[in-house]
């Protein structure tokens, strides 16, 4: 008798055990579930909060403007050294002319087969002159001078993408700074 009291007793408390764990359990699965919702939530709220700071913020543009625009200095730096690499050609075919109409002006004769521009300021006017006339030189001399401008124009092209770039980096540094605040 006693041993089917205890057995009695065994089952009641592992009955009772039971109902306990299923209630627990049940909690415990309502408590996970709530919890889920509630990330869930938060992660909604938070992805919304981020989208509206990339909008605030113009950051798609701000991310494309620092992507792009060292290619565009590069490609501005390429033009660059290009046209200076002209340049030189174009002062060396002035040169030339230059020399040739310097050794016409030196080896002029007069009628006395004496040379016909005795002094220094006589074959340099006499030069200057002569490559004022000359077609050739003249268009070289045009298309120097373009360059050079073009040469002009690109400097400033490249340090105006290089103080661009500076502006969006600081702007970047900015953006940065003011959501750390937030800590997004």
């Amino acid at each position: 008798m006693n041993c089917k009291s205890d057995s009695s007793a065994n089952s009641t408390t592992t009955k009772i055990l039971y109902e306990r764990k299923e209630a627990m359990s049940s909690t415990i699965f309502k408590e996970i579930k709530d919890d889920l919702v509630s990330i869930e939530q938060n992660f909604s709220s938070i992805e919304m909060m981020k989208d509206k700071v990339r909008a605030d913020f113009e950051i798609d543009r701000l991310k494309t403007t620092i992507e792009a625009l060292p290619e565009e200095i590069a490609n501005a730096n390429t033009k660059l050294q290009e046209a200076k690499n002209d340049l030189p050609n174009f002062e060396e075919q002035l040169k030339v002319i230059e020399a040739e109409q310097m050794f016409l002006i030196n080896n002029e004769t007069n009628g006395d087969k004496k040379s016909k521009f005795t002094n220094e300021g006589s074959r340099k006017a006499e030069l200057i002159k002569r490559l004022s006339i000359h077609e050739e030189y003249g268009v070289i001399k045009v298309q120097k001078i373009g360059l050079e401008g073009q040469i002009f124009t690109l400097e400033n092209e490249v340090e105006k993408l290089k103080n661009q770039f500076r502006a969006v980096m600081a702007i970047k540094d900015l953006v940065c700074s003011e959501l750390s605040i937030y800590k997004l």
